[in-house]
């Protein structure tokens, strides 16, 4: 290869990788799927049915290993939301948090959804790093169900569409596909969103409505 060849070859990749790096932080593209289970007739999982109501509990306030502060937490209860939490050994594992009726959640950038009576949103779950893998969250969201199983007959969830971890765990526990959403922004403003099943395509927000409504 002469120098003038690898010259223009070195200048490309000096100044492509920095405006490529540019573009991806200018221009946001994120992506999920929105996931429901009728839990009325809805059956806990073969391997969490016996353990995992006993050990959620609803937290009434933070404790060490929960990344969310004190303020956080008042604000989000205040809203309408319940914190649920499982314990291993009088260690935190997993949490999750649950918008009751009538609550607005945002789903992604500027998507949101109004809650339905008798139905409940589980969000913004987390298991520690260390503990993954063991099953902690299908457990959680076992207990999450059973707690709301007399009072409630819709759950629902969205789960990002490359975490598939959670999306294994949702299935089992017993929730089903409804649909994937895309969402894309710039500097903090929503450009668009659209949601799709099959062929049927559309503006997102819409399909959040219809569930609140």
């Amino acid at each position: 290869m002469s120098k003038d060849t690898l010259f223009p070859n070195i200048v490309k990749k000096r100044w492509l990788r920095p405006l490529k790096q540019w573009i991806l932080r200018l221009v946001e593209i994120k992506s999920g799927i929105f996931l429901s289970q009728h839990i009325v007739d809805g059956a806990l999982s073969r391997n969490a049915s016996s353990i995992a109501p006993s050990r959620i509990v609803e937290a009434d306030g933070t404790e060490p290993g929960l990344p969310v502060s004190d303020q956080e937490f008042l604000r989000r209860t205040r809203q309408g939301n319940r914190l649920f939490q499982m314990h291993v050994d009088n260690q935190l594992v997993s949490w999750g948090w649950v918008a009751g009726p009538g609550t607005c959640i945002g789903i992604l950038h500027d998507l949101y959804l109004t809650v339905p009576d008798r139905a409940f949103y589980i969000w913004d779950c987390a298991t520690i790093p260390e503990c993954r893998g063991r099953g902690y969250f299908q457990m959680l969201l076992d207990g999450i169900l059973s707690v709301h199983r007399s009072t409630s007959t819709l759950a629902l969830v969205a789960v990002d569409t490359h975490n598939g971890a959670s999306r294994k765990a949702l299935g089992k526990a017993g929730f089903r596909f409804g649909f994937t959403y895309i969402s894309v922004r710039t500097l903090g403003l929503g450009l668009f969103s659209v949601a799709f099943k099959g062929w049927r395509v559309s503006r997102a927000q819409p399909w959040f409505d219809r569930i609140g409504r």
